[in-house]
């Protein structure tokens, strides 16, 4: 358990250093970067950029990077009096990689996403991982374009999901999803996703605490310092939620004082029947420019 536990602290550790090294650097890459985000996105209104440039700026920039959230956080029950057996500290890694240029039909491109997300009962002795959910994304994403302007972003991908274990506590499925964002303005932005579903032998009632598909909204001021998500995720017996409050630490860097409150059903899947209500503070480092969920 004692290796176990360091291994997956090493892995969290070197993303947060390559994201840390993505802010620090000063090749063309990260500057380009830079530009394509304050051209499009830290202006009140939608500029006015041709598609093949933003193409172009975007064939350009760096092809590994982050992809999800990726935080460490240390959170206690709102529903229920904290203790050492259900208080815990939540951390997700995720990165992803564009495999392709914007070539394929419709300038899409091919995209690799692996998330991980992790539940640690840390105050319990030998403070063990309770539930560990890996989910390896592959799949092909999409700029959109309305009147020469870039407002979203659509992905079609094959997921899945699982924690890794075996007998009674082994927890799976794989789904296809399609995802889109639409930028309202720099910021404000929208996102809806769904799913098909195709759910392991182990957990077949899965999908009556996961749904069919979630919408969100995401703002942020103008400096993109103070950032606001709330995700709703409807299914049969509750709305699941999340609230997100980020307040970057510095301007010029993308490391986030991180607030996360959930309820409801399904934030993990070993226990995703049991009801869930818990508020987390934290780091989170986020992409410069986009909330993907």
């Amino acid at each position: 358990m004692f290796n176990y536990r360091i291994l997956n602290l090493i892995f969290v550790l070197f993303i947060c250093i390559v994201a840390k090294s993505q802010n620090n650097t000063g090749s063309r890459e990260q500057q380009v970067e830079d530009s394509l985000v304050k051209q499009a996105f830290f202006k009140p209104y939608k500029p006015k950029i041709s598609k093949n440039d933003f193409l172009k700026q975007l064939n350009e920039s760096p092809s590994f990077g982050l992809g999800k959230d990726n935080y460490f956080l240390a959170g206690i029950p709102t529903n229920t009096e904290p203790t050492k057996f259900n208080s815990d500290i939540k951390y997700q890694v995720s990165v992803r990689q564009r495999l392709t240029k914007t070539v394929l039909p419709f300038y899409t491109y091919l995209l690799f996403i692996y998330n991980q997300k992790a539940f640690w009962n840390i105050y319990e002795d030998s403070s063990p991982f309770k539930d560990i959910n890996y989910n390896p994304t592959i799949g092909f994403g999409k700029l959109v374009f309305l009147n020469n302007n870039l407002s979203g972003f659509l992905s079609l991908m094959y997921e899945h999901e699982s924690n890794g274990r075996d007998s009674i506590y082994s927890r799976s499925w794989d789904y296809i999803s399609l995802s889109g964002v639409y930028f309202f303005n720099s910021m404000i932005h929208f996102q809806a996703k769904v799913w098909i579903p195709f759910v392991g032998s182990d957990n077949t009632d899965l999908i009556d605490y996961k749904g069919l598909g979630f919408i969100a909204v995401n703002s942020q001021n103008r400096s993109g310092r103070i950032r606001v998500s709330i995700i709703l995720n409807p299914a049969k017996y509750a709305i699941n939620t999340t609230l997100d409050i980020s307040f970057k630490i510095n301007k010029n860097a993308n490391q986030f004082l991180f607030i996360q409150y959930y309820n409801g059903y399904a934030e993990g899947l070993l226990n995703y029947n049991k009801y869930t209500s818990m508020i987390r503070v934290g780091i989170c480092i986020k992409q410069r420019f986009l909330n993907i969920h």
